[in-house]
Formats: structure tokens, sequence, C-alpha cells
């Protein structure tokens, strides 16, 4: 049971579905990849900066998260579908080798196969 507000209502609900994308790369560059990319497929993304600290390193990056809204309803396919053409518009325009896209579900680790100057 919801709540009454004298202001707000609720209008909508949906099963909780997600996909974030976890990758290294300018944030900026990333932040205007999801511009067109959005405006392109009609879509939402919201972008936060972190720091992927590991054994050995430290890289700057963002995730990329994506929901399930309950205005413009999608299945966990569509949305882990539209998330994986966007993360790699993102890994190509940003030049990475590799990212991850968890799911609600599962997470997925993607690396190119691609030879870059013989490496």
């Amino acid at each position: 049971m919801t709540q009454e507000h004298s202001f707000y209502k609720e209008v909508a609900r949906c099963k909780t579905s997600y996909v974030t994308i976890h990758m290294a790369g300018d944030y900026n560059n990333a932040v205007q990849c999801a511009r067109t990319f959005t405006f392109n497929e009609g879509a939402c993304y919201q972008l936060t900066e972190c720091d992927y600290v590991y054994t050995g390193g430290k890289e700057s990056g963002f995730t990329a998260r994506v929901m399930c809204y309950p205005r413009f309803l999608k299945t966990d396919e569509q949305l882990l579908d539209e998330a994986t053409r966007f993360a790699y518009l993102l890994a190509e325009v940003l030049c990475q080798k590799s990212f991850s896209i968890e799911t609600s579900h599962d997470t997925i680790y993607f690396q190119s196969n691609k030879q870059l100057h013989g490496k």
C-alpha cells in the first residue's frame, strides 16, 4: 500500500531491473557519447565517475546505468540488448579493450579479440 500525499501520487510501478556498464575511459567523452546514443535510441542513462583500483594499478572511468522505467517499460532482454549496443559504442569511442556489464542477475565480461598494433 502506497502512502497518500497531497501533491504526489503513484502512477505506475514495475519490476526492478537494471543494467550497469563498468568501463575505464574519459568521463566527459562518455557523457558526449551518451548524449548521441540516447538521442538516437530514446533512452536514459545515469553516468557516474569512478576509479577502478586493482592489484598493481588504478584507472579512472565511469559506470553507465539504465533501469526499467515504469513509464517506458522494457523487458530484461531489451535492456541488456540496448546497454550492450551502448557499451560497444563506448568501448570503440573511448578506445577500450575490455568492459563489464552487470545486470540484475549476471555480470558479463567483454574483451576485444582484435589485434591492436601487434598486441
